[in-house]
């Protein structure tokens, strides 16, 4: 018991430290299965919750990055749900002191039956901004469980998204677009590291509508994982670099290096708090 209430404390104090100094769209921040798409849980068969926090460095020379600090809950009949707290990445060197805002999402499986799920939400609802809300509708259609050879399965998504699904730019002055754009992704369960958790090694690619992004879920723990990823991997080629070099600009779709953890908090009826006590 000392040693699971150390862990807890561990991970609060993260997400306490990550809050001081954290584009919206920050990899791994919303509900879904996939970097920056949405999609969908699919695989929670009873009540979940989990925080989390991750970065999104766009600039490692200069420290400039975007952050956030998410928690999100699944339900066994179809609902999951987030709130996430950014801070956007500053555009330029003048640029101080940039916003940040505190947005809620919300899906729901509008029909799941031989693992194929059709997914409908709203996302970026914002609670608290210096902007007007500007809501993200979509619609996904999702085939959850494609088993490969030797243990693999795939999960594939592909769907249609307005506002910041469409694009998201770190240029957070900029109009959100409200036309719809195609997204879709793929996410590869592997046999490696079953051994922390039964789902495994996790692969992810998806594409934004704008970007290439590519990540990989690596479970430390049945309940604590680390979220690695490189967003807009088309445009590595401008990591690092300005728009604008004299006034330090950074491009409005910059690549980014991406980076967080996740902690499923235990509940009564999870499976997995269950297993760890017999």
């Amino acid at each position: 018991p000392m040693q699971k209430n150390r862990k807890y404390k561990f991970v609060l104090i993260g997400l306490l430290v990550t809050n001081l100094f954290a584009h919206s769209r920050v990899a791994f921040s919303r509900p879904g299965s996939f970097i920056r798409t949405p999609s969908s849980i699919v695989d929670s068969h009873s009540n979940k919750y989990y925080i989390g926090f991750t970065n999104e460095a766009i600039n490692t020379n200069d420290f400039i990055s975007s952050n956030a600090v998410f928690f999100r809950g699944t339900s066994k009949h179809g609902y999951e749900y987030g709130l996430s707290y950014i801070q956007h990445a500053p555009m330029n060197s003048e640029d101080l002191s940039p916003p940040s805002e505190t947005s809620f999402h919300f899906h729901r499986e509008m029909y799941n039956k031989n693992n194929f799920i059709i997914n409908m939400g709203i996302h970026d609802a914002l609670y608290q901004t210096t902007k007007d809300s500007q809501i993200s509708l979509f619609i996904s259609f999702i085939n959850s469980n494609i088993v490969l050879k030797n243990n693999y399965t795939l999960q594939t998504a592909i769907g249609f998204g307005s506002g910041k699904i469409n694009y998201d730019s770190y240029d957070y002055l900029e109009e959100v677009d409200h036309d719809l754009n195609i997204f879709f992704g793929l996410k590869f369960s592997t046999p490696i590291l079953t051994k922390y958790s039964e789902k495994g090694l996790q692969i992810m690619i998806d594409y934004d509508g704008r970007g290439l992004n590519f990540g990989i879920n690596i479970p430390i723990t049945q309940q604590i994982f680390i979220k690695a990823g490189i967003t807009h991997l088309n445009n590595f080629d401008d990591f690092n670099d300005y728009s604008e070099e004299e006034s330090e600009l950074i491009y409005s779709d910059a690549p980014g290096i991406s980076i967080g953890f996740e902690f499923e908090l235990p509940t009564q009826t999870s499976p997995n708090l269950s297993e760890a006590q017999t």
